[in-house]
């Protein structure tokens, strides 16, 4: 069997009615908190995309992966076993990332897991990581390189965690196509709208309205590759 013709057979696998299905978003900040209002956020965008039915909302603003861990009956509490699929949409990993991205992987693969073993018909959608600053115990440098290299063990093993497909918010010629960052990076023409304009002076971590559109076509497509 050719590549071509395996990944034809794994998108086969499922025909997915989006209006009967369950969308949970499990996370940070990123997805929960920052945006004009809900409807303006990533998760409530997707569900716009896809023409999604229920939509559950369990990420917490700061919450780290392993809070994800030590809190399973968020995730847990919002599957419904009436619906024909539930969809877990994973945007976390920032917060932590003082620990360095081996540590992070390994947290993340962790909580996929065990959320896969309480529920194993649960699909699963992996997000990448984007660029940060803030100031912190570790340098602007520092945090992204590790984010770029969390991305890559993620990219390389989001099968074998237990996720379904994996969310690529950095391709190639896209706003964060960079392989470093540095304070400059954050105020290019093509990055600077991104960012709130609720967060402090010289800090980029949250997304504006205008984030919130771009990152959420990425979660889109990666659930219609289920």
């Amino acid at each position: 069997m050719s590549v071509v013709q395996a990944l034809m057979q794994g998108r086969k696998r499922r025909s997915i009615t989006w209006s009967l299905c369950k969308n949970i978003w499990d996370g940070d900040s990123l997805p929960s908190t920052h945006g004009t209002s809900a409807a303006t956020r990533i998760p409530a965008l997707v569900q716009a995309q896809l023409g999604a039915g229920a939509l559950s909302m369990v990420a917490i603003g700061g919450q780290t992966i392993q809070d994800m861990i030590d809190n399973p009956t968020d995730v847990d509490n919002a599957f419904d076993a009436s619906k024909q699929f539930n969809v877990l949409f994973t945007f976390a990993g920032t917060n932590g990332m003082i620990d360095g991205p081996t540590v992070q992987a390994q947290r993340m693969r962790r909580y996929l897991r065990e959320r896969k073993e309480a529920h194993p018909e649960l699909l699963i959608v992996l997000g990448g990581l984007i660029p940060r600053y803030e100031a912190s115990a570790i340098s602007i440098d520092q945090r992204n390189d590790w984010m770029v290299e969390y991305n890559r063990i993620a990219a390389a093993s989001w099968r074998t965690w237990g996720a379904d497909a994996y969310v690529d918010l950095r391709p190639k010629g896209g706003r964060f196509d960079l392989p470093d960052w540095s304070w400059a990076s954050f105020e290019r023409p093509e990055t600077q709208p991104i960012w709130s304009s609720a967060d402090a002076a010289d800090v980029d971590t949250h997304l504006s309205d205008f984030g919130h559109a771009y990152i959420a076509p990425f979660f889109t497509a990666g659930a219609r590759r289920l």
